[in-house]
């Protein structure tokens, strides 16, 4: 779940235009919409996942219009920031519009979205969920090559993580992270066929009530898979650069 702060972040990347693509993947959209409603708007078709059924149902009873609770706040706080004159109501409207489906999602399978079959997507976006999911550093790899093999040529990811941090707490919940540092993170995404474009750290954070955590912003672009220099293995779950 991405914090006020590290929204704000994401929010700016997506608001003034950088990234525009057909579909959109939200890798662990978890029981709430808020890190995808700024990155609904630069594309036509939005996919949500989830690894838990209870999660799933969540999401399924907001797009119905059956949830006891309401995710206005959200959608306000999005419009505020983007200035356009336009109303949260409205845009959570649109938005609705756009989620074509909420898919079960495993990133430990080779295929993370079995038994569904999707063509490559333009965006994938996740937040707090490689850290999680990963036991180690080669897991963390193989993870972020799966991920690429749903990504089309050119595409775009914006991920939201932590660094150099063994769990994360939010509220009363703690939470198990793998503890990766940049560099690790850096090579693992470079070796697995992108291109760092943007990369937002900050030293120190108490937005998980743990002043160690260091919260982490990327955006990355999948280069070309038949560029001289760079190959696939045979089982797919690893790129390198020669």
């Amino acid at each position: 779940m991405l914090t006020l702060s590290a929204w704000n972040r994401r929010l700016s990347v997506f608001h003034l235009g950088h990234i525009r693509g057909r579909r959109l993947l939200d890798i662990g959209t978890g029981p709430t919409i808020h890190s995808v409603i700024s990155a609904s708007s630069c594309c036509d078709t939005v996919n949500l996942s989830d690894f838990t059924p209870q999660n799933r149902e969540i999401l399924t009873k907001w797009l119905d219009g059956s949830l006891e609770h309401s995710f206005k706040n959200f959608f306000q706080f999005v419009v505020d920031k983007e200035d356009r004159g336009e109303l949260p109501n409205d845009r959570e409207a649109v938005m609705k519009d756009k989620v074509v489906g909420i898919f079960p999602l495993n990133l430990l399978q080779t295929d993370p979205l079995m038994p569904a079959l999707f063509p490559p997507f333009d965006i994938i976006i996740s937040s707090l969920c490689l850290e999680t999911t990963a036991q180690d550093l080669a897991s963390y790899e193989i993870i972020a090559g799966r991920i690429g093999r749903l990504l089309k040529d050119g595409g775009h990811v914006v991920l939201f993580g932590v660094l150099d941090e063994s769990f994360y707490r939010v509220g009363s919940h703690s939470f198990y992270c793998l503890k990766i540092n940049a560099e690790q993170v850096q090579d693992i995404w470079k070796r697995s066929g992108f291109t760092i474009i943007e990369w937002k750290q900050k030293a120190t954070s108490v937005e998980f009530d743990s002043p160690f955590i260091t919260p982490l912003n990327i955006w990355a672009r999948r280069r070309d898979r038949f560029r001289k220099g760079f190959s696939v293995s045979e089982n797919g779950d690893k790129a390198d650069l020669f």
